[in-house]
């Protein structure tokens, strides 16, 4: 596993493990207006760290693009570049 994709392993566990657990009052309606509010802050936490990671994903693409003159390291990276793109659409599309 490449350093980049341990790090969105990392990124989505963090996503789970950082919110705090909603605390069911009595007699509390099912998704009131106060449970809405705190899954509209989960969401948007895990929405802010997958946009900081399409900002590291961008400029890793453009830092690391070298045109190699051998076409096994130009396919090597055209590889990871391509797997890492992948990976980004699929965490847009969730």
């Amino acid at each position: 596993m490449s350093k980049t994709q341990t790090s969105i392993a990392t990124d989505s566990a963090s996503v789970l493990k950082t919110f705090t657990p909603y605390k069911i009052k009595k007699g509390e309606e099912y998704m009131n207006e106060a449970q809405k509010e705190h899954f509209k802050a989960i969401l948007r936490s895990w929405r802010n760290q997958l946009m900081e990671e399409v900002d590291r994903t961008v400029h890793h693409l453009q830092d690391d693009a070298a045109n190699y003159p051998d076409p096994a390291d130009r396919a090597t990276q055209e590889e990871e570049f391509s797997l890492e793109l992948r990976t980004r659409d699929r965490e847009r599309k969730l």
